[in-house]
């Protein structure tokens, strides 16, 4: 089907050709598998609609892979951190208990089929089975042998296989019933196979998608925007501002300098400065009741990051890096954030937020160029 427009979409949903919703991999990656995270969680709207939330059986098993790599990886990270500081510190206690505790009892993918469990059973959602039927199977092949998409002419199309079943299990669901699905999906994969299927319509935005479901005409969320801008709802800003430091107080920020030396870095502290208000923009609405109403915004945010640099050279001879010196460095840096916010439609005596949360991928943060020596006597023999 050819790319629809916004109203397009809106109408479809409206007259009932849409009455499913679906998420792929690459949106759950987005927010790091988090199933606790609100955007993913408000799927839970269509409990008491029409509208069906359904995930394929790849994409399900996608998801709890990820989630059970990255509590391995945590549980690897935890172990050493551990080790280390028993090390460092010379700790007389033994902490083989607090390891097994805390890392061999448990098991990774049972932890994330759990999540998954539960967040299949909040969000009312159901499972498509991947190859419930010969002809997806035999479709699938045809599809790969042929280069059709999402297959590609090329060395890796193999790789494309998980998302052949997934889509073509999807389209099948819903052809069935003369009916359509809205997917979200950052993968240009499901963008061009939706461009050929009468029952997949594909957008790579989920708050766009949960949008289209909600009343646009609503005015609530403009109000508030309003009310923050003209500096009539404090209480709505320090929740937001106190949200963002939770997030900027797990230095999640990869620091880089400019210098021709070897170095480590690791970030030290990130701290906000303002919240730039008028660059408040992409208000969309994603989820709207009698009682509250949940909207994104995009706002630019100072913060001051830190980074201790530690640099060092090879040494020919001895064969092994030798350390020169370890310096400090600070940058201020303007970012786009994305919030979402969950509000009271009582706006009196100001706005009060239920629910924040701030969505910010990985930074590689550029402290541009950092001296290594900026205090050393320039005749001095540095090694």
């Amino acid at each position: 089907m050819p790319t629809l427009t916004e109203e397009q979409i809106r109408e479809k949903i409206i007259s009932g050709e849409i009455n499913g919703i679906s998420i792929d991999t690459s949106i759950f990656d987005r927010y790091k598998c988090n199933l606790e995270f609100p955007l993913l969680r408000k799927l839970d709207q269509f409990k008491s609609e029409p509208t069906k939330v359904v995930f394929s059986e790849i994409v399900a098993s996608e998801v709890k892979r990820h989630i059970s790599r990255d509590a391995a990886d945590a549980a690897a990270k935890l172990k050493t951190a551990l080790k280390n500081q028993l090390k460092k510190w010379h700790l007389p206690f033994d902490i083989t208990e607090i390891l097994n505790k805390t890392t061999n009892s448990l098991d990774s993918l049972e932890i994330a089929t759990n999540q998954f469990e539960h967040y299949l059973k909040h969000v009312d959602g159901n499972i498509i089975p991947a190859a419930n039927d010969i002809k997806i199977t035999s479709e699938v092949l045809n599809r790969y042998f042929s280069s059709t998409t999402p297959f590609e002419n090329k060395g890796a199309k193999k790789n494309e296989f998980p998302d052949a079943f997934a889509l073509l299990s999807l389209e099948a669901e819903f052809s069935d019933q003369e009916k359509m699905v809205l997917c979200v999906s950052a993968d240009k994969g499901w963008a061009e196979f939706a461009k050929n299927s009468n029952s997949i319509i594909c957008v790579s935005e989920l708050e766009n998608a949960l949008s289209y479901f909600n009343d646009i005409e609503d005015e609530t969320a403009e109000k508030i925007i309003q009310l923050l801008k003209d500096g009539n709802a404090q209480e709505l800003l320090d929740e937001i501002s106190q949200t963002i430091e939770r997030q900027l107080e797990n230095n999640d920020f990869i620091p880089d300098c400019q210098n021709g030396l070897d170095y480590d870095a690791e970030p030290y502290s990130a701290v906000i400065q303002n919240i730039l208000l008028d660059s408040i923009s992409q208000l969309i609405v994603v989820e709207a009741n009698e009682n509250d109403i949940t909207f994104t915004f995009s706002v630019d945010v100072e913060v001051i990051f830190e980074a201790e640099f530690s640099f060092h050279a090879y040494d020919s001879i001895d064969k092994d890096y030798v350390h020169l010196s370890s310096e400090y460095a600070s940058i201020d840096k303007t970012l786009p954030y994305k919030i979402i916010v969950t509000i009271d439609r009582d706006l009196n005596p100001e706005p009060s937020a239920s629910n924040t949360a701030v969505s910010k991928n990985h930074l590689n943060i550029d402290f541009g160029y950092v001296e290594p020596f900026p205090n050393e006597d320039p005749n001095h023999e540095r090694y």
